[in-house]
């Protein structure tokens, strides 16, 4: 926005108020904003709505002023001709929006009968409750009652691995630090080679993989595991009910729709329709993703790839063309989109996925996928992005017993902590320049592990209370005591990527997993070329929940192929070890066809007419 004469653009919003008034009465009167007692921005809510109802006998020059913040004060309040001060409509209603959404944001203001928006209160346990089952939560979590006992636990913790990388610092050759400066780098790690073993393994096997049709492998799985009869009416276990489930499930998660569907396959619209908007809801679709990834987990040459212990979160991101609330603009794009979060486990599984708008950060996010996926995978490591974590989404794994093992760009301007500053390091100290304050683990304690219990126990879900907490304009007690400890997490990290090149690797090699893996959907999800149309945010929970089915469904059937293949290879006198063969992913895509099939009638088509010799 340009700014105003005064240098500030709150003086321009006047030109954007004939557009506010267009929602804002309305949005006012149905809206059941809940404020505090006597609250002053309650109370000019008030006389805007009984302004904008027409109340006789209301003037304007009332209306309450003391709720504004100073920044706004100096564009509502004027003065006129004669030296009084007068109001500026068109500056006072876009003051009250604007202070309004950012008390609605902090917790100061609520709305009834919302889930995101309602008290902070109602998404914890009970304090009555809490009061009665409070030593059965702590001890659920493996958490001692008394803060300055888990201070000594994370102090204890956090020594043992700064001695263990103060010791071998001298050694670490891939390590720098400047003590004058207080600064470390880190040496980039070099790509290693794969041995031809792997390239000629990964020929081998594609060229046995049997060419098939994405249909003919979903059917396949249905064949193994059943998953279709989640999406089949009461009692409808008929052949073409599953053939109507099947052709909705392709036609939602490749993107090309019912209709597409119908005449590239000869269905019926409405049966495929049908389906599609009764039986494809997002339980149903989570529950046959989950019948095929614990039949996935169970086949032996999964565990070659992992044992389903860590997964990686990452984002893929799709170009929305219209305008709906969960699209935004994304750089990346260039354009309006919707942002795929998705967990994928070691073993190449879709475990988890949801969208999310492009403009919220992921890392309130990184936490859904491990305690929502019900899957019988177990992962405790979850690796990210840099943008896939904050301290306090670190604090609230830890607390939960899971590990958060972000790639954190430019890590070296990253702030490192010590507990104890009586602790002493020879090599490390000039960069262990933070100190936990301990202070504020202890003020806030027990309602800290309220507030993980309440997540362990799914009363909410990890995205919604962190960006609850993260939102307040003054910082909860909970959210800076989950800095602090996040803080320590984070040290530890980054303590042990400065030190272990093996855990910098593995890092890097489960996160190109979760890169390989949206390849795989990217494939799958062609129709409108990638683009998603639907104009409801449920639309995009849909396609991207069909998606997942399809992703699982064709690394399970690769898995079923590549180890009979293998299992021949081995006979034939091939030796082939499970290192290499980890290398050759159940991604392989070559050999799947996902589109329809089109047949050409040769009778149908027109014979070339005889030339003469006079017209060759």
């Amino acid at each position: 926005m340009r700014a105003g004469a005064d240098g500030s653009p709150l003086a321009l919003v006047n030109h954007w108020y004939g557009y506010t008034r267009k929602y804002s009465p309305a949005l006012l009167e149905k809206t059941p904003f809940q404020f505090a007692e006597d609250s002053p921005l309650g109370r000019a809510v008030v006389f805007l709505k009984e302004l904008n109802a027409g109340g006789k006998g209301k003037s304007f020059a009332g209306a309450p002023v003391d709720f504004l913040p100073r920044r706004w004060i100096k564009h509502v309040v004027l003065k006129d001709a004669k030296g009084e001060s007068i109001l500026s409509r068109p500056h006072y209603e876009p003051a009250l929006l604007t202070t309004l959404n950012e008390r609605l944001k902090s917790g100061d203001v609520t709305v009834s009968h919302s889930r995101r928006w309602t008290d902070f209160e109602e998404y914890l346990i009970p304090r009555s409750l809490w009061a009665a089952k409070r030593v059965e939560h702590y001890a659920n979590l493996e958490l001692p009652l008394e803060a300055d006992e888990y201070l000594a636990r994370l102090n204890d913790h956090l020594k043992t691995v700064t001695d263990g990388v103060e010791q071998r610092v001298p050694q670490n050759k891939a390590l720098t630090l400047d003590a004058e400066k207080g600064e470390f780098h880190l040496a980039a790690l070099k790509a290693v080679d794969k041995p031809d073993s792997i390239k000629t393994l990964k020929e081998l096997i594609e060229m046995r993989l049997p060419k098939s049709d994405l249909a003919d492998v979903l059917i396949d799985i249905d064949n193994r595991t059943n998953f279709l009869h989640h999406f089949l009416p009461p009692g409808g276990d008929m052949v073409m009910h599953r053939r109507d489930a099947l052709a909705a499930v392709l036609a939602i998660g490749c993107n090309i729709g019912c209709q597409r569907m119908a005449l590239a396959s000869g269905l019926k619209f409405h049966e495929i329709s049908l389906v599609a908007d009764w039986y494809l809801t997002e339980e149903t679709l989570k529950s046959a993703s989950i019948d095929i990834i614990n039949f996935a987990s169970r086949i032996p040459i999964s565990r070659v790839y992992g044992r389903g212990a860590t997964c990686s979160a990452d984002g893929m991101r799709f170009y929305v063309p219209i305008h709906i609330l969960a699209a935004d603009y994304s750089h990346v794009l260039q354009g309006r989109g919707v942002t795929l979060y998705a967990h994928t486990s070691d073993s190449f599984l879709r475990m988890h996925q949801q969208p999310i708008p492009c403009r919220l950060r992921e890392a309130a996010f990184s936490l859904d996928g491990l305690m929502e996926h019900d899957t019988e995978l177990d992962p405790k490591v979850c690796y990210t992005d840099t943008h896939g974590y904050t301290e306090v989404v670190m604090a609230t794994a830890a607390l939960l017993g899971y590990e958060l093992a972000p790639r954190i760009k430019d890590i070296k301007d990253q702030t490192l902590y010590k507990l104890d500053r009586q602790q002493h390091y020879a090599n490390l100290d000039p960069i262990l320049s933070g100190t936990i304050k301990p202070h504020l683990i202890r003020n806030a304690w027990d309602e800290t592990v309220r507030v993980i219990a309440s997540i362990e126990e799914r009363i909410v879900s990890p995205s919604l209370v962190l960006q609850r907490l993260g939102s307040y304009a003054r910082q909860n007690s909970v959210y800076q005591a989950l800095s602090e400890i996040g803080r320590v997490q984070k040290t530890v990290h980054i303590l042990k990527t400065l030190d272990d090149e093996d855990y910098r690797r593995r890092m890097g090699r489960e996160l190109n997993k979760g890169e390989a893996s949206h390849d795989l959907s990217r494939f799958l999800c062609f129709g409108k070329e990638g683009v998603l149309r639907g104009r409801e945010f449920g639309d995009q929970v849909h396609t991207f929940s069909c998606l997942s089915v399809l992703h699982n469904a064709v690394v399970a059937w690769n898995m079923i192929h590549i180890g009979e293949i293998v299992g021949q290879l081995r006979a034939d006198g091939h030796d082939i070890d499970d290192e290499t063969l980890s290398h050759v992913t159940p991604l392989l895509r070559k050999h799947i066809n996902p589109f329809g099939r089109y047949h050409f009638d040769l009778d149908r088509i027109q014979k070339p007419l005889a030339r003469s010799a006079a017209n060759p």
